[in-house]
């Protein structure tokens, strides 16, 4: 497809007019937006062993809208956060991996990064003239990666807990007289799965376990490399170790603790911020899930099953009734969600919408995913409308087709058996990958910057093989 040469022009224009239209006034609402990594909705109203996983979360999001089938737009952090923060599907902002090539060990090696002429959701709060600060704790999102953009200040916080994410947040939020954007992204239940002393065990003690599935649990960093680096080539490293039925269910049990313990934190945060500004919009969400092999698979990025692309989802506005939504959305909602109920400008180029407004009208919801590296030769994907929802591959072309209304866990592939329903999603989706093509931020030259050794080493932490 050609590439547009108005595309940069038309962008610039739009935002300038956005930012000379609308300046907030000191009294205008805050916005607070909060995100935990790796965070499954499910979660959120869970009770393990009779005890709640959330209790405090969830007492906060009965006074605010929740979203009950948000979607997120990728299965991993990188492309879900930037269709979060730009209101634009994977496929248009093209942030779509981590290393260029995989077990390339030179410094040379590049990322994706976000593209400076992209607008960010801080660059948009910024330029309507909101304080704006961020404070986060996953490499992929580093500044050297473009996700600075917008902020006044931008804390990364690496290896760090809630407790301290928190404290950092509330230290950083902006005094100016005006209103403020504040965004705070936890990574507690992400693995290694290693909650704080007594979190785990809230939910009652550990199983019996094996000697080897106690070690590959206390050493699941090289555990998760291992199984993880058999799905990229099986040539190198032997098989993934054998993961019994018991040391399954602690690794839920020790994430269900790291949940539990953000839950507290997060509730902190929020608390203290009602408490000094009560006329703050509270935004929680998460850019992905986790799964727990639910379809063969371990972790997230490599498939778009609802484990992983179903997010929570509540916006708390000052003094609105609360309500419940169950019509699917979309991640890339909540900008325009932000933007009309603030009274600012919407910008032309956006792809979601204003999801409360009265009146939602479904329509289809997507998602997409290649993996965090580029050799992982995948190419996903997905469409959800109404019950059903289908995942396409790219690659091999095969498509499996499911209705989450009677079968949640998409444990029964209907490709075979809809074919009028196939049809219409198959449409669906090349729609919309041609409405993606022809949005102006599609012709953004794509960026990308060098991945140094230390953070080669934090994304190895956290599980991402290098």
């Amino acid at each position: 497809m050609q590439k547009s040469t108005i595309g940069p022009l038309f962008i610039a224009a739009t935002i300038a007019i956005g930012a000379i239209s609308c300046k907030q006034s000191p009294h205008s609402p805050n916005v607070l937006v909060i995100v935990v990594d790796t965070l499954r909705a499910d979660r959120l109203d869970a009770v393990r062993n009779g005890v709640p996983t959330m209790p405090k979360l969830s007492r906060h999001a009965l006074e605010a809208t929740v979203f009950d089938s948000a979607i997120a737009q990728s299965s991993w952090t990188k492309p879900s956060m930037v269709s979060l923060f730009t209101s634009l599907y994977a496929e248009t902002h093209g942030v779509l991996f981590g290393l260029s090539e995989q077990f390339d060990r030179d410094n040379s090696a590049l990322v994706d990064a976000l593209p400076a002429k992209m607008e960010s959701m801080a660059a948009y709060f910024k330029g309507h003239g909101y304080a704006t600060a961020g404070v986060q704790t996953n490499p992929h999102l580093q500044a050297t990666f473009g996700f600075a953009q917008g902020f006044d200040r931008y804390e990364f916080l690496k290896s760090s807990s809630a407790q301290n994410v928190t404290d950092t947040a509330l230290q950083v939020l902006p005094a100016s007289p005006g209103p403020y954007f504040l965004y705070a992204h936890y990574i507690d239940p992400h693995g290694p799965y290693a909650p704080p002393n007594g979190y785990a065990d809230i939910f009652g003690p550990a199983g019996e376990l094996s000697a080897s599935g106690k070690a590959a649990l206390d050493d699941w960093e090289n555990t998760y490399e291992r199984i993880a680096l058999h799905r990229v080539d099986p040539t190198r490293g032997g098989p993934p170790p054998e993961i019994s039925q018991a040391t399954r269910t602690e690794l839920q049990r020790r994430y269900d603790g790291e949940v539990r313990y953000v839950d507290g934190e997060i509730v902190r945060l929020i608390d203290s911020v009602l408490a000094r500004d009560p006329n703050t919009v509270i935004v929680f969400t998460a850019d992905h899930g986790e799964e727990f092999w639910e379809h063969g698979e371990l972790g997230h990025g490599r498939t778009l099953y609802q484990e992983l692309i179903h997010v929570p989802l509540f916006i708390r506005f000052p003094d609105a009734k609360p309500a419940r939504i169950e019509t699917p959305v979309e991640t890339i909602d909540v900008l325009p969600t932000l933007a009309a109920r603030l009274g600012l400008p919407a910008r032309a180029h956006w792809q979601g919408r204003d999801i409360a407004a009265p009146g939602l009208v479904a329509r289809p919801a997507f998602s997409a995913t290649g993996g965090s590296l580029r050799n992982f030769d995948l190419k996903l994907a997905s469409v959800r409308e109404g019950g059903f929802k289908m995942i396409c591959s790219g690659v091999d072309g095969a498509c499996r087709l499911y209705n989450i209304d009677t079968d949640p866990g998409e444990s029964r592939d209907l490709f075979g058996e809809e074919s009028a329903t196939t049809k219409r999603l198959a449409d669906e989706l090349a729609r919309q990958s041609r409405a993606n093509q022809s949005n102006p931020y599609y012709s953004t030259p794509k960026s990308s910057a060098p991945l140094d050794e230390e953070t080669r080493r934090e994304l190895g932490a956290i599980g991402y093989i290098q």
